[in-house]
């Protein structure tokens, strides 16, 4: 836990105050105190079914709009991944095309980012069966056109000149990263 928490802290795109770590009340879940001790972040506890009511319940409380989820079983997450992911975001809404639902598939298991609009994840609860509450975004995955959603696919080969402007951007993405690439714990 204490990598993942230490990648996101070193993403350049994320709001480092509003990290939050959600998890199940529980008294399994007292381990994470420390976690969130130590790296001095944010500790939710909610319910332990039904996760999505969880993260609702996070945004209110600590008002949270849009947020990055990240999940307990991603130890090697990128942190350059996660903040090319919020650039993306944020550029739909600079265009007007204001994304709810950002996910990446293009790259191994372990790896995925997904961005998420409170106001979409609010709206579709109230649709949504228990065990899409569960899963938290098994809806959108099941009925995409219910919200406004993009799937990320980057291409890290540079096969023509149009490759140049997003490795550029990943390369500028991982200056001062080192983090992934070390055997710190």
């Amino acid at each position: 836990m204490g990598r993942i928490i230490k990648n996101v802290q070193t993403c350049h795109k994320i709001n480092r105050s509003k990290i939050v770590l959600a998890v199940p009340d529980t008294s399994e879940s007292n381990v994470f105190n420390r976690y969130a001790h130590d790296y001095k972040i944010k500790l939710f506890r909610g319910s332990e079914k039904d996760v999505m009511q969880r993260i609702l319940d996070a945004c209110s409380k600590y008002r949270i709009k849009h947020f990055v989820r990240i999940c307990a079983d991603s130890p090697f997450i990128l942190p350059w991944l996660i903040d090319l992911s919020v650039l993306e975001y944020v550029r739909s809404y600079r265009l007007g095309s204001q994304l709810e639902y950002l996910r990446t598939e293009c790259f191994p298991q372990g790896q995925n980012v997904e961005i998420i609009s409170e106001k979409a994840l609010r709206r579709i609860y109230q649709i949504c069966s228990p065990k899409d509450r569960e899963h938290v975004t098994l809806y959108f995955d099941n009925h995409p056109h219910s919200i406004k959603m993009k799937t990320l696919d980057v291409s890290l080969t540079l096969d023509t000149k149009a490759d140049i402007p997003v490795l550029k951007e990943i390369i500028s993405l991982m200056k001062g990263n080192a983090y992934v690439f070390s055997k710190q714990r």
